[in-house]
């Protein structure tokens, strides 16, 4: 089952999908998987204009819905709250037409889900990933999102005894679940104080030293910066962003880096 299930789209001008739509996605999924309600992997609801028409398919596990919906008058001028309303109600009466056509999801969880949301005013701290120190269990350490519309905030909570001792901001990235097991996807603790973090991509280690509260970060490969890493930073200037993504592109397989380098 993947972290993130819900993905919001928009085909019309001012929708409100795209990136911007991250937290929504996550936030939403979230609760999904809390309430239990996970008989579908992937669920794609785009917003679309009076040209298209509604329909919603199941694929396995997979369901796409068009949703009708009409695009905000100066949608960037709106706050955030008022643009997450809006992302909301598009993806809860999303929802709602699946619930009509499948009897395992009930609508009255749905409208508890975004009665939680609304109450919650779009704030989540979500557990992404847990470790329990092997040798006392008391111990723990989690890896935690706390998805806002322009970035995603990654923390580390150190936990003894179900009591947070300290937590850390490691990482701001982009609104999207792509990298998170690149970076993330790994935890080892050595002895008592000191806890590590590392990703897929084997980009560089994460350590968290408690006895200091100090956080250094490891650069594995042979580049000046660890170029995934960076290139998913959030707000990166153009010169840092550009030879991040260039890094990357020169790091993978000669034929892979060549059809990211494709034309379109």
């Amino acid at each position: 089952m993947k972290f993130e299930i819900i993905r919001l789209d928009s085909v019309i001008e001012n929708g409100v999908g795209g990136p911007g739509a991250g937290a929504i996605n996550l936030i939403y999924s979230h609760l999904l998987l809390k309430s239990n309600l996970t008989f579908y992997t992937y669920i794609h609801i785009n917003q679309i204009g009076s040209d298209l028409d509604e329909l919603l398919i199941k694929e396995g596990k997979k369901v796409y819905i068009n949703i009708r919906y009409p695009s905000p008058e100066k949608w960037e001028f709106k706050s955030t709250k008022e643009r997450n309303e809006i992302r909301l109600e598009v993806v809860h009466t999303a929802m709602l037409r699946l619930a009509s056509q499948d009897e395992r999801i009930q609508a009255t969880i749905l409208e508890d889900i975004k009665h939680e949301i609304l109450k919650n005013d779009f704030s989540y701290y979500i557990v992404y990933k847990s470790f329990i120190n092997k040798k006392d269990e008391n111990l723990v350490a989690k890896i935690i999102i706390h998805p806002e519309e322009k970035k995603f905030d990654f923390y580390v909570s150190i936990e003894n005894k179900g009591t947070q001792e300290s937590k850390r901001l490691i990482y701001s990235g982009k609104t999207t679940e792509y990298y998170f097991d690149a970076l993330f996807s790994s935890g080892k603790w050595k002895n008592f104080n000191e806890f590590t973090i590392t990703g897929k991509s084997k980009e560089l280690e994460i350590r968290i030293s408690l006895e200091d509260g100090k956080v250094d970060f490891i650069n594995l490969t042979n580049y000046d910066k660890p170029p995934f890493f960076e290139m998913m930073k959030i707000d990166l200037p153009k010169e840092e962003k550009e030879a991040a993504y260039n890094n990357w592109i020169h790091s993978l397989p000669p034929a892979v880096a060549a059809f990211m380098n494709k034309p379109n």
